[in-house]
């Protein structure tokens, strides 16, 4: 019964079309507005590097265009834990947004319905200046995945993305190691991209062939590099480039799940997947005078509108699954430095 009144509903009233802008107000949502104070609502969804971009646009907009604004959490309402809404407990967030209930974010997010605007939702993983030249108001949807939406918000964003939490003490002594040699955080990630309902997106992107060729490029071009592996799969980089590896990260899973970003923020220079996870600790390390090696895309054949000169900042080295460099990386200052 639940089900077929969803759908009723839904014929009926439909969310508004999706990648489209709402910077000028309905008369509802003036109202809304007028009685509870609120002026634009993020709606965020994923895992913490997705949040992380959320939270970083929501940021960035935010200075451009202040606004009244608040969170809303009903993406996270039937996820697993690994998923849940973890930025606030990873973050310090001293400009942090107040966060709004499900019930009353599923009823203001119904007057969208009934207005047909109201709600600004960017489905595709393109980077679009528009939605940062609008003064948007109502919902904000959208994964937002590059460091673009950031010009001008860098240090507001770092002010922000500060890690709340001393890391374990064994994990502050690996920092600190890590910090003084020419470390290179190798990030693998298998897991849920080599599942069924996954695999055909981010599959095959970044295979051994990507991380030798990787390597060798670390090795011609700054000596006494040392990997450190990073992986939700530590068993499998063992055996894969044990020999290779001067240490296999593990142990921080669920809710220590941070501690590998902070870890590889430390490390001098990184090997990314197609992973926001490690791409943001890469950003919070910093590019400056870094090699930072990338994939030649992020998802397998264009899905979701992604450009990878949109996601991976212009500094990385592009290699594809072959492990041939496509892209030879900028030289140059980083976009966080």
């Amino acid at each position: 019964m639940k089900q077929l009144l969803i759908r009723t509903r839904n014929r009926l009233l439909p969310n508004p079309v999706v990648n489209t802008l709402s910077a000028e107000p309905s008369l509802l949502w003036r109202g809304f507005a007028g009685v509870f104070g609120i002026d634009r609502i993020h709606r965020f969804q994923g895992g913490l590097g997705n949040q992380m971009f959320q939270y970083a646009y929501a940021l960035a907009l935010q200075r451009r265009f202040p606004a009244r604004t608040r969170v809303d959490l009903c993406g996270f309402a039937n996820v697993d834990h690994e998923m849940r809404y973890r930025i606030e407990e990873v973050f310090a967030l001293p400009d942090r947004f107040p966060v709004i209930g499900n019930h009353f974010a599923r009823a203001a997010k119904g007057l969208t319905r009934l207005s047909g605007a109201d709600w600004s939702f960017e489905k595709t993983l393109e980077f679009k200046p528009a939605y940062l030249a609008a003064d948007l108001r109502g919902f904000v949807q959208g994964y937002f995945p590059s460091f673009r939406y950031l010009a001008g918000a860098e240090d507001l964003v770092r002010r922000n993305f500060v890690f709340r939490q001393a890391p374990p003490p064994g994990a502050a002594r690996l920092a600190e190691s890590l910090a003084a040699e020419e470390s290179v955080a190798v990030h693998v990630r298998r897991g849920d991209y080599l599942s069924p309902q996954c695999v055909a997106v981010f599959g095959g992107i970044c295979p051994p062939a990507f991380y030798r060729s990787a390597m060798a490029l670390f090795r011609a071009r700054v000596p006494g590099a040392r990997f450190h592996f990073f992986s939700d799969d530590p068993a499998w980089c063992r055996a894969e480039f044990g020999g290779e590896a001067a240490s296999v990260v593990d142990g921080h899973r669920g809710d220590l799940a941070w501690v590998d970003m902070m870890l590889m923020s430390r490390c001098r220079h990184a090997i990314v997947p197609n992973s926001s996870f490690s791409l943001w600790a890469r950003w919070l390390g910093g590019l400056d005078g870094r090699v930072c090696v990338g994939p030649d895309r992020f998802t397998n054949d264009g899905a979701h509108g992604t450009k990878v000169e949109d996601i991976l900042p212009p500094e990385f080295i592009r290699l594809n699954a072959s492990g041939d460099v496509v892209w030879p990386g900028r030289a140059g200052r980083g976009a966080n430095s």
